[in-house]
Order: structure tokens, then sequence, then C-alpha cells
């Protein structure tokens, strides 16, 4: 008797990422991000986020302390 292989397949599992409040966020932006508690709250309010992921914040928040004034 031969076995017969049978490829195995694992289900795809999403996985989403944490959703934070903004205040959360902006409280820990200089352990997490480099960027200064005010600098992190005036994107995220300039932007009218309040509940975002981590890369999220990330992103509008370098765009935003990198923008030309």
């Amino acid at each position: 008797m031969a076995k017969e292989s049978t490829p195995k397949t694992t289900p795809t599992v999403s996985v989403e990422e944490p959703i934070y409040e903004a205040t959360e966020i902006a409280a820990n932006a200089p352990s997490l991000f480099g960027h200064s508690v005010d600098i992190a709250t005036a994107a995220l309010d300039y932007n009218h986020i309040t509940k975002c992921t981590l890369n999220k914040a990330k992103q509008v928040i370098k765009e935003f302390a990198e923008r030309k004034v």
C-alpha cells in the first residue's frame, strides 16, 4: 500500500491591527514615534482622526511633522 501524500494547506487568517484612541496614541507618541505629544495631537486633530491603527498614526504624524509651512 502506497501512501498518498496530500498537500497540507493552512487556512488564511486575516489579522486585524488594533485600533487605538487618538488621545492614547498622542500620549505615547514620544516613545512610539519620536515626536512630541503636541505634534501628535495636532497631526491627529488636523486630519480629524479620533481612532486609528498605529501604522496609520505613524504615517499621519510623520507627514504632518515633515510638511513645509
